[in-house]
């Protein structure tokens, strides 16, 4: 019997693990894609000034994801940049 458990905790920790794992790396990966396209968003700016608009809440967007990151909630992170691409995909060089 506590051979089992023993195993399903060790099964449990390594999903948990795993898909920590996977939020931490999905998020930094966003993170890299927004950071790139804020600097798209702002080279465009001067010709296209609707994109002043979009910009600022996209850049709070990732202010706080980066803060969700940096305090280790990975999913807040995931959450925060999925919808800020969501908005920022269309002006990005990608």
């Amino acid at each position: 019997m506590h051979n089992i458990i023993s195993k399903l905790l060790f099964v449990l920790f390594f999903s948990i693990s795993t898909y920590s794992f996977a939020q931490s790396t999905t998020c930094d990966s966003n993170l890299r894609l927004l950071n790139s396209d804020l600097i798209s968003m702002l080279n465009k700016i001067p010709a296209m000034p609707p994109v002043a608009q979009i910009y600022r809440p996209v850049k709070d967007l990732y202010e706080e994801a980066k803060s969700a990151k940096d305090k280790g909630n990975y999913s807040e992170c995931v959450s925060k940049t999925e919808l800020a691409l969501k908005y920022s995909k269309p002006y990005g060089n990608r």
